[in-house]
């Protein structure tokens, strides 16, 4: 009786101080802790937009963690997650038990490339990606083709909503499977699947970058796909309607349920295939190379507003000052709230540029991470005023300190050598903790 009344006079505060003043300060998976007591505390908790917008803002101004995929051929994959301590030169490794819905596809592992592509107030993008060669010869019997007529009008394609797929449901095509997660809740929704996507046999020698950031003028959260289509040597077959940019982008809104096309900028450019789109001030950024010579820089930087949907270029390091250098060896990455470049990495050095501010060309400003080893390393959080994380090929984490340049390898659970090679760990990507709750963005 008295556990009742104090919840009833807890409940009973001003909304104001309950959720803004006193709750907020309270960490999210703790939060997730205090909605077990109840059914009223879960609903009143997990679900207040009061609580998880003021929640959200003071976490931004804590540490992020690191949320990482296991592909260690002993195990099915799983995630990992790396809390940092507050010495900034130590992290606590947690095994996370995977979402029942994605365990059937963790199984089958063998079938699909599984990339962690982003992460945005808390809310994570996990993509299943078929493996291409594996489909069957006999492709007339196992898929459905769609087959995409007409012209872009101005606006871009058409818009595409549950009608042609909802949310947890598939088509019998082999085609991506994607998931937004919240690491700290648990909770998972599956986007419907892209009906303009092309099918992958008419693809086989393609592939898909992806991007996943928050609309803030529109409050909505947004899925965009490059789809390179090789157009020559009759890769695609003749009811693809593809244009001569060979790159199509298609956005889904988890607000709105929907796909849609919208016009590509890559008429005189070149998307490689070497990551996932970088977000940073409501917009997404690629690196990609002019098809021709003699019209600026050779590598530029892309930027896909959410807002407004549409594609600009972001001001590059003076050429003259960074190099020609191969766009494999270049790397973006946000750190920080910036914008950062990696440029060029050598057995005892890399070289970075960093936009201080967002958008002006003259902000880049290089400096260089000396040390002997540091060779294929690669910035992927701030965890102090002067400490960097780099991911090390894949299997070692790095602190980096900016003032003295000095490093030291991230201890791990009591490993002092920051090694993770037993996980065989792919994909990363840095994350905080919130309540924003998937299943109820999407319609």
């Amino acid at each position: 009786m008295e556990a009742k009344e104090n919840e009833k006079l807890f409940l009973s505060l001003p909304q104001d101080v309950l959720f803004k003043e006193i709750l907020s300060r309270v960490p999210a998976k703790s939060i997730g802790q205090l909605s077990c007591v109840s059914k009223s505390w879960r609903s009143s908790l997990l679900h207040n937009p009061q609580l998880i917008r003021a929640q959200l803002h003071r976490q931004r101004k804590r540490k992020q963690k690191l949320i990482l995929l296991s592909s260690s051929p002993l195990d099915h994959p799983y995630f990992i997650t790396l809390t940092f301590n507050n010495d900034n030169n130590s992290a606590t490794l947690n095994k996370s038990n995977t979402f029942p819905v994605l365990t059937s596809l963790f199984s089958s592992a063998d079938k699909y490339w599984i990339k962690i592509v982003g992460s945005c107030d808390g809310l994570v993008l996990v993509v299943f990606e078929p493996k291409r060669w594996l489909f069957d010869d006999n492709k007339e019997e196992n898929h459905h083709k769609i087959t995409l007529r007409g012209l872009f009008d101005d606006e871009g394609g058409p818009d595409i909503g549950n009608d042609t797929g909802s949310a947890g449901t598939n088509n019998t095509r082999a085609t991506n499977r994607m998931f937004v997660i919240n690491v700290t809740t648990w909770e998972v929704v599956e986007l419907p699947n892209n009906p303009l996507e092309l099918d992958p046999y008419d693809n086989l020698d393609g592939f898909t970058l992806h991007g996943f950031g928050y609309d803030c003028l529109n409050d909505d959260y947004k899925v965009v796909t490059l789809t390179s289509y090789p157009s020559s040597g009759g890769f695609c077959s003749s009811s693809c309607d593809v244009d001569d940019s060979d790159i199509l982008v298609d956005v889904f809104s988890l607000k709105t349920s929907t796909w849609k096309r919208k016009r590509s900028c890559f008429c005189d450019l070149y998307v490689p295939c070497i990551g996932n789109g970088v977000f940073l001030n409501s917009t997404l950024h690629w690196l990609a190379l002019r098809r021709y010579e003699g019209y600026g820089p050779s590598v530029v930087i892309v930027a896909f507003n959410l807002t407004s949907e549409k594609f600009a270029q972001v001001p590059y390091p003076d050429p003259n000052a960074v190099g020609e250098n191969s766009l494999d060896l270049n790397k973006l990455f946000s750190v920080g709230g910036c914008l950062g470049l990696v440029v060029s990495c050598h057995v005892c050095q890399i070289d970075v540029w960093i936009m201080e501010k967002y958008g002006v060309e003259e902000s880049w400003l290089p400096f260089r991470i000396i040390g002997n080893g540091l060779s294929s390393c690669i910035p992927v959080c701030v965890v102090g005023p002067v400490e960097v994380i780099l991911q090390k090929d894949g299997k070692k984490f790095i602190v980096y300190n900016l003032a003295d340049e000095t490093w030291k390898y991230l201890v791990i659970d009591g490993s002092s050598d920051g090694d993770l090679e037993e996980f065989q760990c792919g994909s990363v990507t840095a994350f905080l903790e919130s309540l924003v709750s998937p299943t109820s963005l999407i319609w």
